[in-house]
């Protein structure tokens, strides 16, 4: 993608989703104990969670669905090759997405499209760019 991007000269974003697991809603039916230290007055209390924990098994699981949710209803397509490349094509725009866990590279021919993308995802997590287009 990133090749791509440099012979079209395309403009690249980078930017990272803060706090990535506990955007992803729980499927599962999770209990968890709490150590006295926490709160001691719930302490022998069980507490079902409703988000995914840093840790878990499931957690990245979890974080990859909600975040392919959210690129879906922006008409993003994952790649067959490749499941964390996403594309997204218009009449006038192309748009890749690569993501690492809590990171995400972005490129576009039109560099107003990024900006878009930038102001719909801002909508849903909250993300810190770390360059600018």
């Amino acid at each position: 993608m990133l090749a791509t991007a440099i012979l079209k000269e395309w403009p690249v974003g980078l930017f990272d989703v803060s706090s990535t697991y506990l955007y992803s809603p729980f499927e599962e039916h999770v209990l968890v104990k709490l150590p006295v230290i926490f709160l001691p007055e719930l302490y022998g209390k069980v507490l079902c969670l409703k988000k995914a924990l840093y840790g878990m098994q499931q957690a990245g699981r979890s974080w990859w669905k909600f975040l392919s949710g959210i690129l879906e209803r922006l008409n993003f397509v994952a790649t067959k090759v490749d499941q964390s490349l996403y594309i997204f094509c218009s009449v006038m725009a192309v748009i890749a997405i690569w993501i690492h866990i809590n990171d995400i590279v972005i490129t576009s021919n039109l560099p107003d499209t990024i900006l878009y993308f930038n102001a719909a995802l801002c909508s849903e997590l909250n993300i810190k760019w770390s360059n600018k287009v």
